[in-house]
């Protein structure tokens, strides 16, 4: 468990740059945000075994859309460090950030839960 805290904070901050195409730097932290507070709505609703598996295939593609967005975001460069800061105040990436990083160590306390969805969080890092 101790590895997926700081393994989610460098996908979050790396999941910050821009993207290609017609994407910007603002609407790819909005998708972002999106879908990571998507999957926390996600893990929200876990409380045992069997919701857990319920809610596997669920988590499955949001991470394959989450990566997908790293992807698009690596393509185009990193932005600036000041174009970061502005991106992170005006997102509400640190809040989804801290709800991600309390309903993973949550989730994963319980050895059962943690079974069923340490794929899900490894496959989120890009792993």
């Amino acid at each position: 468990m101790k590895r997926f805290v700081p393994t989610l904070a460098v996908l979050c901050l790396c999941l910050l740059p821009l993207a290609c195409g017609g994407d910007t730097n603002e609407s790819i932290a909005k998708e972002n945000v999106s879908l990571m507070s998507e999957f926390v709505g996600t893990l929200e609703g876990i409380t045992d075994k069997a919701s857990a598996e319920a809610a596997k295939g669920e988590l499955d593609s949001l991470v394959e859309k989450l990566n997908e967005l790293k992807a698009r975001m690596v393509k185009m460069g990193e932005p600036s460090a000041a174009e970061k800061a502005k991106l992170m105040a005006d997102s509400d990436m640190a809040a989804v950030q801290l709800k991600l990083q309390s309903q993973m160590m949550r989730l994963m306390a319980d050895r059962e839960v943690g079974a069923v969805l340490a794929d899900s969080f490894s496959s989120l890092s890009g792993k």
